[in-house]
C-alpha cells in the first residue's frame, strides 16, 4: 500500500525549491504557507499545483516578523494539519521563508512521529534531510521542463516554434548543412552578412511573405567555401544559384534560415544531440503582474536540465560594423536572463561575428559566456561542460 505523502511549503519569492520536490516526491496534498507580502506568489503557486493536478490548501497572513507571533502561527497551522492526518507523513520544506519561520514550523513539526523536515539543495541536486539526523539525503533528477520552470517565473508560454512537427522534421533534414554554416561561419563571416542582407531584401517579414526573391551579389561567387555552403543551400532546394552571383530564395521559411535562422537551429540541435531534459526554439512568452500583462516576447533557444536554465541568444549581426546595435546587448540578456532563470539561470550569447572588446568585458561583467566566430562551433563543449557542471 502506497504511503501517503503531505508536504508543508513556506511560500516566497522563489517557487522552484518547493517545487522541485513536489515534482519529485508527487505528495498527494500540498500546505502553502503564505505570509500577506507574498499573496501574489502563493496565488501563481496555486495555479501550478492545479495544472500538475495536486490538491492544495492556503493558510494566508502569516507573519514574517515577531518570532512570538511566528511561532503561535505556525503551532496553529501544524496542529490544524497534524489533526486530519491518519498516520501520512508529513514532509516539511525548510528551504524557503524567512529564518524564523522556518525555524519555528522545524521545531514545532519534529514533535510528529511522522515528520521529515528537507532541503532543497539545487546547486549540488540534492535532497538534504535536516530531520531525522542521520537520514542520507536524496538525489534530485531532472524533473522541470521549459514550461513549468517558465511558470515558476510568472512567464506565460504561449508558444514555440519548435514544437511543429514539420518544422523538427525540416531541421533534421538540413542539419549538415546547419553544422557546415556553423564549422565555416567564424572564417566565413562576410558571407553571411551579405545572405542577411539578401534575405532581408527578399522578404517582408512583418507579413511574412517573399516580396522579391531573386536577389544578386555584386560579384561571381569564387571563393571555395562561399560556393560550398550555397551548392549545399541549393542541393536542400533552399535556393536556385547559377554558380555565380544571382541566387533565387525558394520560400519564406528558406530566406527567415538563411538570414539567421539556421544558427538557432544549430543550438536546438546540439541541444538535441546532448539529450537535454527539455529545449525549446522560438519561444513566444506572456510575463502578467496581478492583473497586467506585458507585451509578449520571444525568446531564441531555451533549455532546462537537471532543474536549470540556460538561456541562448543567436546573433548573426557585426557588431564590428554596427556597434550601436550591441550598444545594450549585455544589459538586456542580463536582464532577460534573470527574469527567466531566476537563481539557476545562465546566459550564452552565440554570434557569428565577433564583438568589439568593450562589448565583451561587459558581457564578462554580466556572467554572460560568449561563443563568437571560430569559437562557434564549440558550444557543443560547451553544453556538455554545463551538463557536466549541473
Amino acid at each position: 500500500m502506497k504511503k501517503v505523502v503531505q508536504h508543508i511549503c513556506l511560500v516566497s519569492d522563489h517557487i522552484l525549491p518547493n517545487l522541485i520536490p513536489i515534482l519529485e516526491k508527487k505528495p498527494e496534498f500540498v500546505h502553502l504557507v503564505v505570509s500577506a507580502e507574498k499573496s501574489h506568489v502563493g496565488k501563481r503557486f496555486t495555479q501550478i499545483l492545479e495544472n500538475l493536478n495536486i490538491n492544495y490548501k492556503i493558510y494566508p497572513n502569516a507573519p514574517v516578523s515577531n518570532v512570538q507571533e511566528i511561532y503561535f502561527f505556525a503551532e496553529n497551522v501544524l496542529n490544524q494539519i497534524i489533526s486530519c492526518l491518519n498516520n501520512e507523513s508529513l514532509v516539511f520544506n525548510a528551504t524557503a521563508g524567512t529564518k524564523p519561520m522556518a525555524m519555528a514550523f522545524s521545531n514545532i513539526i519534529q514533535q510528529y512521529p511522522n515528520a521529515k523536515i528537507i532541503y532543497t539543495n539545487t546547486y549540488h541536486s540534492l535532497l538534504e534531510y535536516l530531520h531525522p539526523i542521520g537520514h542520507p539525503p536524496d538525489h534530485l533528477p531532472g524533473v522541470l521542463d521549459v514550461k513549468t520552470y517558465l511558470s515558476a517565473q510568472n512567464i506565460q508560454l504561449k508558444f514555440c516554434d519548435s514544437d511543429d512537427i514539420v518544422w523538427q522534421k525540416d531541421v533534421f533534414s538540413r542539419a549538415e548543412l546547419t553544422f557546415l554554416m556553423a564549422k565555416k561561419a567564424g572564417f566565413n563571416g562576410h558571407l553571411f552578412g551579405i545572405l542577411n542582407a539578401l534575405s532581408q531584401k527578399a522578404c517582408n517579414r512583418s507579413s511574412d511573405m517573399l516580396v522579391d526573391p531573386c536577389q544578386e551579389f555584386d560579384r561571381p561567387v569564387h571563393n571555395k567555401y562561399w560556393q560550398q555552403i550555397l551548392t549545399s543551400m541549393a542541393n536542400q532546394e533552399l535556393i536556385e544559384w547559377d554558380e555565380l552571383s544571382k541566387v533565387q530564395f525558394n520560400t519564406i521559411e528558406a530566406a527567415n534560415y538563411i538570414g539567421g535562422g539556421w544558427l538557432e537551429e544549430y543550438a536546438w540541435l546540439i541541444a538535441k544531440n546532448n539529450n537535454v531534459d527539455d529545449v525549446r526554439l522560438g519561444v513566444n512568452v506572456k510575463t502578467c503582474d496581478g492583473n497586467r500583462c506585458h507585451v509578449p516576447n520571444e525568446h531564441d533557444v531555451i533549455i532546462v536540465h537537471n532543474n536549470r536554465l540556460l538561456h541562448i541568444e543567436c546573433k548573426t549581426v557585426n557588431y564590428q560594423k554596427f556597434s550601436y546595435l550591441g550598444k545594450d546587448l549585455s544589459y538586456k540578456m542580463d536582464s532577460t536572463g534573470a527574469k527567466i532563470g531566476g537563481l539557476f539561470g545562465n546566459n550564452v550569447l552565440l554570434s557569428v561575428w565577433n564583438l568589439p572588446s568593450h562589448q565583451l568585458e561587459r558581457a564578462n561583467t554580466y556572467g554572460i559566456d560568449v561563443l563568437a566566430a571560430q569559437k562557434l562551433d564549440s558550444f557543443d563543449v560547451f553544453l556538455k561542460d554545463w551538463i557536466a557542471s549541473s
